[in-house]
């Protein structure tokens, strides 16, 4: 049996333009296991991917979407016994269909860090707002 991991991946190929702006190659993938298995009757995996490139300032934020999932699950109740006889028992259990719809949001805020041409002192990396 051979086992498959069903990951959350974001890659992010940051690029700094000469205004200082930062333009982004971005890749949202998510797997997932899928209802179909393989030829060997392993489970199968679904991926949703998401790609894009962007351009924004310094510490703007870009929100991503687009990866949707929906789930159809059925629900059976029946009373114990009576829900379990012939001719009578559709009186006695309910179906009932239960739908989910859910959307993956990403917020990416890119920040350019500057490195200090001299060294600094403890306590000034201690203060620092990146700290």
């Amino acid at each position: 049996t051979e086992v498959k991991k069903a990951t959350l991946s974001v890659k992010v190929t940051p690029h700094v333009t000469a205004d200082g702006s930062i333009m982004m190659d971005i890749e949202v993938k998510k797997d997932q296991k899928s209802a179909q298995t393989g030829a060997g009757g392993e489970p199968g995996i679904d991926t949703r991917r998401a790609e894009t490139k962007v351009l924004v300032r310094n510490g703007d934020t870009v929100v991503i979407g687009g990866i949707y999932e929906e789930n159809t699950t059925d629900i059976y109740n029946s009373v114990p016994f009576l829900g379990r006889i012939p001719l009578i028992s559709f009186f006695f259990k309910s179906t009932t269909k239960k739908r989910e719809k859910t959307e993956l949001i990403v917020f990416i805020t890119p920040t350019i860090v500057t490195i200090p041409k001299k060294p600094l002192k403890l306590e000034e990396v201690a203060s620092s707002p990146l700290s």
